[in-house]
């Protein structure tokens, strides 16, 4: 039996902290088939730890297969979690972006955006909705029933006064991944998926927390900064929100929401994470921003973050 995807996360999440290139590898190319990953995943890493034992005539030659020849394409987020430094400096390495780029936007889309949901036995206008969204390459065909266990894993915690939905992107990577690629145009799914919720379960907006994590928590703040849904409870962990500015005029629009966020010292969105409490404090807009010590980008369960999310928007279960 293969280990599984949140074990991986944190190995190499440990493995990106060490930077041990050569161990690095090494395991992505012999050792990585005891867990359950993609192919877009093995290739990138190798791509990375070639990289950073500064074999660039090999980097780029993987990078161009990756691209090229596979047709994959590379978010803008992974260039930045990873040290990449020796290939970006390489001339071809900006062209091959370019294709990438192409390839994003050739890609189709699904008819209708997917999801799962967990919805009690009873329900009426108390009853209170949990929308998580997703983070990139963690949401796929191949993780379907992982996804649905989360779902009623979820659910169940939270004892049947809420309903659980998990909307997927309909933007589909090569690998069968969904992917948030332009938060814009994702929030405009989110909205959308919301509305359906709301008009058949006729849940009252103030019972209502969308959370995400890394790119599904950049959705969920452009869903906050849109204002197009009357939703003011958000949880951003791990949030993935670069392209945010100080100047964007519709920051006025968060006076309306209540914010928790979650990020730690090691996680490679923390200067965001900062950046917009910063944001908020300076307009005195209502947040948290729990900060530990020493986690990577992805969400410990030993944070007990469902907790801590519940307890602040000060609902019981």
């Amino acid at each position: 039996m293969k280990k599984s995807y949140m074990e991986y996360i944190e190995l190499i999440d440990k493995m990106f902290s060490e930077k041990n290139y050569t161990k690095v590898l090494k395991f992505f190319t012999t050792d990585y088939k005891e867990y359950d990953i993609t192919e877009f995943e093995v290739l990138w890493v190798r791509i990375w730890a070639l990289s950073g034992l500064n074999r660039v005539e090999e980097a780029i030659e993987k990078l161009h297969d990756l691209i090229v020849e596979k047709r994959y394409w590379v978010l803008e987020m992974i260039t930045e979690e990873i040290e990449i430094d020796a290939i970006k400096r390489d001339d071809r390495y900006q062209k091959l972006m370019e294709i990438s780029e192409q390839n994003a936007k050739n890609f189709s889309y699904k008819k209708e955006g997917k999801y799962e949901i967990f919805t009690p036995k009873n329900t009426d206008e108390n009853t209170k909705l949990l929308v998580f969204l997703h983070g990139n390459y963690l949401a796929t065909e191949e993780f379907s029933q992982i996804q649905k266990d989360t779902v009623n894993s979820i659910g169940s915690r939270l004892k049947g006064e809420f309903i659980v939905t998990i909307p997927y992107s309909s933007r589909i990577a090569p690998s069968g991944q969904s992917l948030w690629y332009d938060y814009g145009e994702s929030s405009k799914e989110i909205e959308k998926h919301l509305r359906i919720i709301q008009d058949e379960y006729k849940i009252m907006p103030s019972n209502i927390i969308i959370t995400g994590g890394s790119a599904g928590a950049g959705v969920a703040t452009e869903v906050a900064l849109n204002n197009n849904i009357e939703v003011n409870k958000f949880a951003l962990l791990i949030p993935h929100i670069p392209k945010l500015k100080n100047n964007d005029e519709r920051i006025s629009n968060l006076r309306k929401s209540e914010f928790f966020i979650y990020s730690s010292t090691n996680d490679f969105c923390m200067k965001y994470a900062n950046k917009f409490s910063e944001i908020l404090t300076q307009n005195n807009f209502k947040h948290v921003f729990h900060c530990p010590d020493g986690y990577g980008h992805f969400i410990p369960p030993e944070e007990n973050l469902l907790d801590r999310t519940i307890k602040y928007f000060k609902f019981s279960v």
